[in-house]
């Protein structure tokens, strides 16, 4: 097996030049290739709560899916794992997984106190026989192609910058669950998404947002933040109103794409001045969709498949 091996929180566009170079060095040969990734993320093995996925493991698979990877393994990372010395951990990836090749990014670490790097795995793999490939890191723009730096854009709210630099939408996938109502009395019934607790969200506002339902897509706006209009609310809520759809969600498991920011939290003097809001906000995020669907059919169509592989499992 040739593999890419990384953390590949992201699965973005610098890990997707690192996919498809395992891809061609296997194709000469005929030789199987795939991914080896990790979970849970070594950061968060001795971050602890602090760190936050921008994808989950799940939604990674179906990232996988996405990008055509053949083979995805998945090494459960433990602290026994992390304190092998690098040429251990070689030698148990290669016999686990009959390693041919090896795919890295020049900041790829592995070993105790990550003290093997690109130029240990080179010489490792001379030893053995191994292809080694080390590509440089990916540069868009004036940007290097990172998750830390994505996970600042996702963070800041700026999710229509960070799209260019995943290669698709930011997303979400939660199970509806009840609420207060207090949308749907005022004329906007919306879903309460409950998330793992290691997702990643961005930051609090009103986003353009586009929601996987059964066989389509469908254009919403979605509300992260504690409703301040309204007294004694406490917890971080995520709430998505689905455009023009009418129907019970209960208990359902959505996937939302976040399409771009809209605006920040706002306190309303009252409840018609949130109304009025709430219409615009409507309008401008319905807008959003169509435009940005307008043209992405087949990639829609894609991803689609392959989230809905997921939220079946």
């Amino acid at each position: 097996m040739i593999a890419a091996i990384g953390a590949f929180d992201g699965f973005h566009v610098g890990h997707a030049r690192l996919f498809e170079t395992a891809r061609e060095r296997a194709l000469p040969t005929a030789c199987e290739w795939g991914v080896i990734t990790f979970h849970p993320h070594p950061q968060a093995l001795f971050a602890g709560n602090a760190f936050r996925y921008l994808f989950t493991e799940h939604e990674r698979e179906a990232l996988a899916r996405y990008r055509r990877i053949p083979r995805l393994e998945t090494l459960h990372f433990t602290r026994a794992l992390a304190d092998m010395k690098p040429s251990e951990f070689l030698d148990w990836i290669g016999q686990s997984y009959g390693i041919t090749g090896l795919v890295v990014g020049e900041n790829f670490r592995f070993g105790r106190g990550r003290t093997g790097d690109s130029q240990t795995l080179r010489q490792e793999g001379i030893a053995r026989r191994w292809s080694v490939d080390i590509l440089p890191p990916l540069r868009m723009g004036k940007e290097t192609v990172s998750s830390t730096l994505i996970r600042q854009k996702i963070s800041l709210g700026e999710t229509r910058s960070a799209e260019p630099l995943l290669g698709h939408p930011f997303f979400v996938t939660g199970t509806v669950i009840r609420g207060d109502q207090r949308g749907r009395r005022l004329g906007f019934p919306t879903a309460n998404l409950a998330l793992p607790a290691e997702k990643l969200l961005p930051q609090r506002g009103v986003y353009a947002a586009g929601v996987l339902l059964e066989n389509h897509w469908c254009p919403a706006a979605l509300n992260i933040g504690f409703n301040p209009t309204f007294a004694g609310i406490r917890a971080l809520r995520v709430e998505v109103h689905l455009i023009g759809f009418e129907g019970d969600l209960y208990g359902r498991h959505l996937t939302v794409l976040f399409l771009e920011r809209l605006r920040g939290e706002l306190q309303f003097p009252g409840v018609q001045e949130l109304i009025r809001r709430m219409h615009e906000d409507i309008s401008e995020a319905d807008a959003s969709w169509r435009r940005y669907a307008s043209g992405r059919e087949s990639q829609l169509q894609w991803l689609h498949e392959c989230l809905s592989i997921q939220r079946k499992d």
